[in-house]
């Protein structure tokens, strides 16, 4: 019966595992498409190259922090409150970022996109990831999950480049880095609210579970 419950979780909860797989894969979308548009991002900012590396030394910086600190949020506060947060509050910085903001306020969002990535994300994705198969399955999980999370990252970057390419032909490079940042931001929130919809807290499962015990 157990064998039969084990085989079952993981594979119940694969639509739940898809999202957060295109979750942690996009979320990291808008923290480093800079680098892969490089002399767009510069010109399209007025940022000299020392700036731009300064803006990869500060998203990083709070990086090595967040990583340290991530583990304390994910055991504190529920992971789907926290991964709708993320998600949504990356996007929306996203959109900020549109608004091709002076240097001070970009340097800002670089720095709390540290944050929204990977204190309030990296480790509530683990455990929620975690929560999705049974302890027979946990390596089968997160190799979908890491497996996906590359076909992902080299799918959308591929079509990516595309658009950007034809958009700066048609158009300016200005204008190509601003549909890119539209998709990033979009993809991130409604990312977002779809792991707020489809995800379950394992705690309020097993707490479910655990009532007739409790009463008994």
């Amino acid at each position: 019966m157990s064998d039969k419950n084990t085989g079952s979780k993981l594979k119940k909860n694969m639509p739940t595992l898809f999202i957060l797989m295109l979750s942690g894969a996009m979320i990291y979308s808008l923290p480093y498409f800079r680098n892969y548009y490089y002399d767009a991002f510069v010109e399209a900012f007025n940022i000299t190259n020392t700036q731009m590396g300064a803006l990869g030394s500060a998203y990083g910086g709070f990086s090595i922090i967040a990583y340290a600190l991530g583990g304390f949020c994910a055991d504190r506060w529920p992971a789907k409150r926290l991964m709708t947060i993320s998600l949504v509050t990356t996007g929306i910085l996203g959109f900020v970022l549109l608004l091709f903001p002076p240097y001070p306020v970009v340097m800002l969002i670089h720095c709390v996109w540290g944050i929204t990535s990977i204190l309030t994300f990296w480790s509530a994705l683990v455990k929620a990831i975690r929560s999705l198969a049974n302890s027979d399955e946990q390596g089968k999980a997160f190799g979908f999950f890491e497996g996906g999370r590359g076909v992902v990252n080299m799918i959308q970057s591929a079509l990516i480049l595309a658009m950007f390419g034809f958009l700066a032909k048609a158009y300016s490079d200005k204008a190509a880095l601003s549909a890119i940042i539209i998709i990033y931001s979009l993809i991130n929130v409604l990312l977002g609210i779809l792991v707020f919809c489809l995800f379950k807290e394992p705690e309020a499962e097993e707490g479910a579970a655990d009532a007739p015990k409790k009463l008994l």
